[in-house]
């Protein structure tokens, strides 16, 4: 049996982002949005991640090299707001978390093997699988 409850005392939690490619505009050009998430990590350097936010409500922005992306405009305050209640909670509910890649370099990254498996999948992008 699978633990299903973790206590947040001990846990870092934060609201983070990371970028994702969302297909092409009708230009043709690439478009790139930020998406949100709460991640949860342990001691040992475990991460799980809740949900992610945005983009829902987004603009288009265009950086200086001329790239064209989706800014979620509430996605952010919503992680950060949700992030809040998970601090103030005893414990989070695994069953609504997705275990993701432990933090770089922590026994939980080098005893799951998480170097190997991203060396290999590189190589098959690569061609050299």
């Amino acid at each position: 049996m699978t633990q299903e409850k973790l206590a947040v005392a001990g846990l870092e939690i934060e609201a983070v982002s990371d970028l994702v490619d969302l297909g092409l505009d009708d230009c043709g050009s690439p478009l790139v949005g930020e998406c949100w998430a709460v991640r949860a990590t342990d001691a040992n350097g475990s991460r799980w991640e809740l949900s992610a936010f945005g983009p829902v409500s987004h603009r288009v922005v265009v950086d200086s090299d001329g790239g064209r992306g989706l800014v979620a405009t509430d996605a952010a305050a919503r992680a950060e707001a949700m992030a809040d209640r998970v601090r103030a909670a005893e414990a989070i509910d695994l069953r609504y978390w997705i275990e993701v890649q432990p933090a770089y370099g922590s026994p939980a990254y080098v005893v799951g093997g998480w170097e190997a498996m991203i060396r290999a999948a590189e190589r098959e992008e690569e061609g050299f699988a």
